[in-house]
Parts: C-alpha cells; sequence; structure tokens
C-alpha cells in the first residue's frame, strides 16, 4: 500500500502550494500539463487512477453520503483539514470523476495559486482536470493502439480500463484525435459494465 504523503493539514498546504508555486498560469493552454505533474506529485502510477486512494495520501478524507441534487459533491475544510463528500448514488465512475473536480477546486482555492478564475471557468476547468487525470494522453494512445484492430470493442473496452463513461471516453477520444471505434453499445443510456458511469459536463453524462 503507497505510505501518506503528508502527516497533518500543515504539511498538505505546504505541499500544495509548493507545487502551485512552480506555475505561473492555470489555465486551457497548459491544463494537461498542470494535470500531468499533479498526477506525479501523488505517484500516480496505475491506471484507473483512483481518487479515494490517492486523495487519502494526500491526508484528504473522503466520505459517501446523501446530498441535495444537483450537488454530486462537495469540498469543506474541518479541523484545518480538507474533507469531499460525494453521493452514495453515484456509481464508482462518477463518484471518480466528481472527486477529480473537487480536488481541482482545492487546488484553485490555494492561495498560491497562479490565475484568478471566474465561477464558470473554474467548473470547465475542474471538468477537463478530472478528464485529463482518469484519462492520461500518454497511457490512453498506448491502449487505444492496441485495441485498433477490434474497433467494435475499442469504446467499452477503454471506458472500462480507464474507469468512465462511454460518452466521457469517446469525448477524450475525439479531443486526442483518436478513433472512437463503432460500439455496439453506442447511443445507450446505461454503459455494459458496472465500472462505467459519468462525463463531463452535466449534459453529457453517460
Amino acid at each position: 500500500m503507497q505510505r501518506r504523503l503528508v502527516e497533518h493539514a500543515g504539511a498538505l498546504e505546504r505541499l500544495l502550494d509548493g507545487f502551485l508555486g512552480r506555475f505561473a498560469y492555470v489555465g486551457s493552454r497548459n491544463l494537461e500539463a498542470f494535470t500531468e505533474r499533479f498526477a506525479t506529485l501523488l505517484k500516480a502510477t496505475e491506471i484507473p487512477r483512483d481518487p479515494f486512494h490517492l486523495l487519502d495520501t494526500l491526508g484528504i478524507a473522503v466520505e459517501r453520503t446523501v446530498l441535495v441534487p444537483p450537488h454530486r459533491a462537495l469540498w469543506t475544510r474541518e479541523g484545518g483539514g480538507y474533507h469531499i463528500y460525494c453521493s452514495r448514488h453515484d456509481g464508482a465512475p462518477a463518484a471518480r470523476f466528481s472527486l477529480w473536480h473537487e480536488m481541482f477546486e482545492i487546488l484553485a482555492e490555494r492561495p498560491r495559486f497562479p490565475s484568478a478564475l471566474a465561477p464558470q471557468a473554474e467548473q470547465r476547468l475542474a471538468d477537463r482536470f478530472a478528464a485529463c487525470i482518469l484519462m492520461p494522453a500518454g497511457p490512453l494512445r498506448e491502449h487505444a493502439a492496441g485495441l485498433l484492430t477490434n474497433p467494435s470493442c475499442l469504446l467499452a473496452v477503454l471506458a472500462c480500463r480507464f474507469g468512465v463513461s462511454l460518452t466521457a471516453m469517446r469525448r477524450r477520444l475525439r479531443e486526442l484525435d483518436l478513433p472512437t471505434g463503432t460500439s455496439r453499445w453506442a447511443g445507450r443510456h446505461q454503459p455494459p459494465h458496472p465500472a462505467l458511469g459519468r462525463s463531463w459536463p452535466e449534459s453529457l453524462r453517460g
């Protein structure tokens, strides 16, 4: 089991602010690089990048609970530390996406975050951060290359491997100019595997 990167709230704040201090700007143009640097900080070497485990290494508490719609997740400061609540009604992929979204909001709240973001811009970047950290470009290209001979399975297999919804995977593949294949599950609301769930933005959830 991966050991914790920090042991108390003060150490977490120093770690996050030190990380953010390396950037003069955070926005759509460098979000992929920002996300991968953060993944490196977390030593996130495995796919899927599970926030339940990785956020625990930062000492950030995660709890499933009942949230009032339309909230899927929210973060708070409690006892000097961070706590993220996510809906107990969401499946694993939806919860993963929501937790990474909230992690970006925590980063954007820090005083060393280098860019002033309007609320809507912050929400868009938080969604993209979640998508990028769950579906990193390099590993996704490698996995996709191994499935090009069987395009009918490409979309569903990749979505399962990376722990995201079919819709989220399709959108990410298009962002990276990768083929999406022709899945027999395309167009269905419910994915064929219990590990498949939410995409971004709200209107594109699977």
